[in-house]
């Protein structure tokens, strides 16, 4: 029923279990490609403001950032920047997209995390955030305060959703805000560290009554990941470098994967699932090659039908 597919920013290594090693650093991997994103200056701007914010009253920082209320706690205000900078590596495509600003009408820029970096002025420690996490979540220019999510709430678990939040419990598709973040090798701070399994498990138990976290679920199923790319044929396995999901995805393949219609195309100047867009005015020469090269191994595995 299926004769090839093409997995588009596919982390099908971010998983537990013999083989894998996503999680040797806690899935920090990811975090790094975030940083890297931002550039060693920006990422300098946003650690030092990071610990300059987790200093902050939480009174100063509603202040700071406009909140509609006192926050919680300055992790609060901290994880809410973060996802904001995850969201636009995510979306960091080289045109305008609203792919990630959930209006259709609201566009993030082309290379949001450029501009998310392109401070015009610093003269506070803040003004490195105020000035990134504006570009995400004021893309509209319309937003007076704003309403950030707490870590003390389980229902959505934050920024996830419940969606995610389920499959993570479930099936252990990887979650970001899960990973380990260390300050040093990213450019946020210490959280999640060290990665624990068992927290895991035990916060799906209260989000989930009666839900089992099978955490190697995965590897059961289908083995190391060398077993199942050993049984693999016709998949093009696509990744944005830009993307952090490239940290857990397919990046190079071997003689045997090519011979077996395995291909791994990585595109530099691509955001996550840049290839399976619509046509962009904006887009590289890249992204129109890989889409190229995607539709003619198409209409080769159509015509072996």
């Amino acid at each position: 029923m299926v004769k090839g597919s093409i997995a588009a920013s596919a982390p099908v290594l971010a998983f537990s279990g013999s083989g894998f090693s996503f999680y040797d650093d806690g899935g920090n991997s990811y975090w790094r490609v975030v940083t890297e994103n931002a550039g060693k200056i920006c990422a300098g701007n946003v650690r030092n403001a990071m610990t300059y914010l987790l200093n902050a009253t939480v009174e100063a920082l509603q202040v700071s950032f406009k909140l509609c209320k006192v926050p919680d706690s300055n992790i609060d205000v901290g994880l809410w920047i973060v996802n904001a900078f995850d969201s636009m590596s995510m979306g960091n495509y080289p045109f305008s997209s609203n792919y990630l600003t959930d209006d259709p009408t609201v566009f993030l820029p082309a290379n949001p995390i450029a501009a998310a970096c392109n401070v015009p002025s610093i003269n506070s420690p803040l003004d490195a955030l105020i000035h990134a996490v504006s570009v995400f979540s004021n893309a509209s220019k319309q937003e007076k305060c704003f309403d950030i999510p707490r870590t003390s709430e389980l229902d959505n678990d934050r920024f996830s959703g419940p969606l995610w939040t389920f499959q993570w419990c479930s099936e252990m598709l990887p979650e970001e805000f899960y990973f380990t973040m260390d300050g040093v090798k990213d450019m946020f701070f210490t959280y999640n560290k060290p990665f624990s399994i068992d927290t895991i498990v035990n916060r799906c138990k209260e989000l989930y009554k009666g839900l089992r976290t099978d955490v190697e679920k995965v590897h059961r199923l289908y083995g190391t990941p060398a077993e199942f790319l050993g049984k693999l044929e016709n998949v093009v396995f696509t990744n944005g470098l830009l993307d952090p999901w490239s940290s857990g995805s397919v990046l190079h393949s071997t003689q045997d994967m090519q011979e077996r219609g395995i291909y791994v195309m990585n595109i530099s100047t691509g955001a996550h699932h840049v290839d399976l867009m619509f046509s962009n005015p904006g887009d590289s020469d890249e992204i129109r090659s890989v889409r190229r090269k995607q539709m003619e191994i198409i209409k080769f595995w159509t015509n072996k039908i």
